[in-house]
């Protein structure tokens, strides 16, 4: 018989998502994602890179220099294929279910020559992550293959500036 929590799993997703996005409306967290080329949104499906929380109006600028900055010295942001389809299930009951990259060594191959490490240690001296970066997507899919095209500074719902291979974008504020 299969677990009853794993058997609600859709229902609480849905339920958890609306109440994730409900809370970052209003606490207004500041967030960075990798996006795909398939889903442009990072609201929809994304790579959370780093959490920021809340962050004052400097702390927001700083950030977004120490961003562009990076992009600045690494050319621009480099495109790189993933392929997601290893479930699995974790949280203190084990009942939220993520996608994990198939070949993590591929991963972190991409992810390391590309220089992500080094944004995310700038972006460490503004606001320190308590958690290494672990790669996952939470959603129903049962796999996500696609290239990450670009990389978005998030505030609550919505992007202030995204980077991909043309440039950056700076979106309504």
């Amino acid at each position: 018989m299969q677990n009853n929590s794993k058997m609600n799993y859709l229902e609480r997703f849905k339920l958890e998502w609306k109440l994730k996005i409900e809370e970052s409306k209003l606490n207004r967290a500041w967030w960075t994602a990798f996006y795909f080329d398939f889903e442009p949104d990072p609201n929809s499906i994304h790579i959370t890179h780093k959490f920021l929380g809340k962050l004052s109006m400097f702390e927001s600028c700083a950030a977004e220099a120490a961003i562009s900055k990076h992009f600045r010295r690494a050319g621009g942001f480099k495109p790189f294929p993933v392929a997601f389809d290893k479930v699995e299930w974790f949280g203190p009951n084990e009942d939220i279910r993520v996608l994990r990259p198939h070949d993590q060594v591929s991963f972190f191959h991409y992810y390391f020559d590309a220089q992500y490490h080094t944004l995310r240690t700038a972006i460490n001296g503004l606001r320190r992550d308590e958690y290494l970066f672990n790669p996952h997507i939470s959603t129903e899919r049962p796999h996500v293959h696609g290239v990450l095209a670009g990389y978005a500074l998030m505030h609550g719902q919505r992007i202030v500036r995204s980077w991909d291979a043309q440039g950056s974008t700076l979106h309504n504020r």
